[in-house]
């Protein structure tokens, strides 16, 4: 939903001329890096004792999870064309996640925050010049 309203958001503004932002290319979508403390607030608010803070926090859990899915998804596709590889393999890999949800919802997000707290790309160091 995040990429879908960034997209379609710049696209509507363009057009009418209200507000020009160019929505960077997806390889170079990167969470900010506070959103790392926003995640611990989150296992926080689940590991207390309070039934209210449990619940907000795995449903926020579960939010975050799916906005870092789609940034893990970002990391591996920017790795893909780095090292340019062909479409069989990039089918396989994309294959490989779409099929094993399981496993791929547990290391989509954890690449979206460590590359979030860490700048694995150098995104953050390009963008400072």
């Amino acid at each position: 939903f995040y990429a879908l309203g960034a997209i379609l958001g710049e696209a509507f503004l363009s057009r009418t001329g209200i507000f020009s932002y160019r929505v960077p290319s997806f390889i170079l979508w990167k969470l900010d890096e506070w959103m790392v403390l926003v995640v611990g607030v989150a296992v926080v608010m689940v590991l207390t004792t309070e039934h209210m803070f449990e619940v907000i926090g795995w449903n926020a859990l579960v939010v975050l999870f799916m906005i870092f899915s789609v940034f893990g998804l970002s990391f591996i596709e920017y790795h893909m064309r780095i090292r340019k590889f062909p479409i069989p393999v990039k089918i396989v890999i994309y294959l490989v996640l779409f099929l094993t949800q399981i496993i791929a919802a547990v290391i989509l997000p954890l690449i979206a925050l460590f590359d979030a707290k860490f700048d694995f790309r150098k995104i953050r160091a390009k963008q400072l010049g």
